[in-house]
């Protein structure tokens, strides 16, 4: 039975795809890079970095919870990761391609942030 039935329960554990917990970190991997030019990196390498191991750390966190739960599999929380951030590349080409013009204009960073 498909998990994607509408109405119908998922089975019992491990049966949970994507990983929503996980899904819940890994939706501000966005803030990385979407608006254009890698936003935070625009302003500073060091917060963009800090950014991303936060929002990686807290998804792995997340997701390794409901695995220890019986919830989910590990490759739920890795898919859950690559598909938050496949969303935010197709957000930020679309913003880039799309968006207003000061999207386009990169910004220097600074040496050393």
């Amino acid at each position: 039975m498909s998990h994607w039935s509408w109405g119908v329960s998922d089975g019992g554990g491990g049966g949970c795809f994507p990983a929503g917990h996980a899904s819940a970190a890994f939706c501000y991997l966005g803030g990385y890079f979407v608006g254009g030019y890698f936003v935070l990196r625009r302003v500073s390498t060091r917060a963009a970095a800090a950014w991303l191991g936060v929002a990686l750390i807290a998804g792995l966190v997340l997701g390794a919870s409901q695995q220890l739960r019986g919830a989910h599999f590990m490759r739920h929380t890795l898919w859950t990761a690559w598909i938050c951030w496949v969303v935010g590349c197709a957000i930020d080409a679309v913003a880039t391609r799309f968006g207003p013009q000061s999207l386009k204009q990169a910004v220097p960073v600074h040496a050393g942030s």
